[in-house]
């Protein structure tokens, strides 16, 4: 089983605060707070939805063994390095593995982890092994595939537009512009 932490938070979001009330033309600081966290809130849903990290972030991994064919696969994109392995021990402490023996895959769909020598939990737990990895498409704003960032801008612009009232549905622009961001599985 794999499970997955948010560690670290992108230090900034995809738009702006000016740049979501321009498209929603917005003139008044009125709503700026509620705005913001709608910004991040369409981040999220967009990130959730394609599997996309789009901007730098942590995650941490935990599973309760290695896979037999020593290969991980990560459920999120684009991976950019792994910083982290460690292991239970038999006693219970975390032990620090050398991330050398954890080469990364960042161009396969999904990104995958290989380890040279599978790494054994010595007290067989949830989570014994756990990986930190940064994903994400770079720093800033504009490290973000521009469809992306239209995307969080269209999402926000429905929340603020509807304040909650009726299902929250991905307009139908939004999972046109999405679409090839979105890993497909046969």
């Amino acid at each position: 089983m794999l499970s997955m932490q948010l560690i670290t938070e992108p230090a900034s979001e995809p738009v702006t605060l000016d740049e979501a009330k321009l498209f929603l033309r917005i003139d008044t600081a009125d709503d700026d707070a509620l705005l913001a966290t709608l910004i991040t809130a369409s981040r999220r849903l967009v990130e959730q939805t394609t599997g996309k990290c789009l901007l730098l972030q942590t995650w941490r991994f935990g599973v309760d063994r290695w896979p037999v064919s020593a290969l991980l696969r990560l459920p999120l994109s684009p991976l950019l390095s792994l910083s982290a392995v460690t292991v239970m021990d038999g006693t219970g402490n975390r032990v620090a593995q050398t991330l050398a023996n954890f080469p990364i895959n960042a161009t396969s769909v999904p990104p995958t982890i290989q380890a040279k020598t599978v790494p054994s939990s010595g007290a067989v737990c949830e989570g014994g092994i756990q990986l930190d990895a940064v994903f994400g498409y770079g720093t800033t704003a504009a490290s973000v595939p521009q469809p992306l960032r239209l995307a969080v801008l269209m999402v926000a612009a429905q929340f603020y537009e509807t304040r909650g009232q009726g299902e929250t549905i991905l307009p139908g622009a939004v999972r046109t512009l999405i679409a090839p961001f979105v890993r497909r599985t046969l």
